[in-house]
């Protein structure tokens, strides 16, 4: 019998606390690319367990209050001054219905 990945148990412990809808990055894929959660990181659980009381949560409060991460204009599609373009839109063709991400990035991060 294979032995669970810890790293792919502690992602998808933490995709479940945003309750995400849609296509989402998954575990395995966040372990291969090297992504490793730092159960030592007291500020960030501090920081998980205030977005946790919070009443209205969803992924971008997440991002931003969790994991700090900004969505401004120039690398992120999705935000207020940015809409996601229609080229990352597409129809089902069974059902009809538009997929459309909430977000999107625009430029690659650089590097330190």
């Amino acid at each position: 019998m294979a032995k669970p990945d810890l790293n792919v148990a502690a992602h998808l412990e933490w995709i479940g606390f945003v309750r995400p809808t849609g296509l989402v990055v998954s575990a395995p894929a966040l372990t291969k690319a090297g992504v490793i959660l730092n159960r030592r990181d007291t500020e960030g659980q501090r920081r998980l367990a205030e977005w946790e009381k919070a009443p209205d949560r969803d992924f971008r409060s997440f991002a931003e209050s969790v994991l700090g991460w900004r969505f401004s204009p120039a690398g992120y599609a999705g935000t207020e001054d940015e809409p996601i373009p229609p080229e990352l839109q597409a129809s089902a063709t069974d059902t009809g219905k538009v997929l459309r991400p909430d977000f999107a990035v625009r430029t690659e991060a650089k590097q330190a």
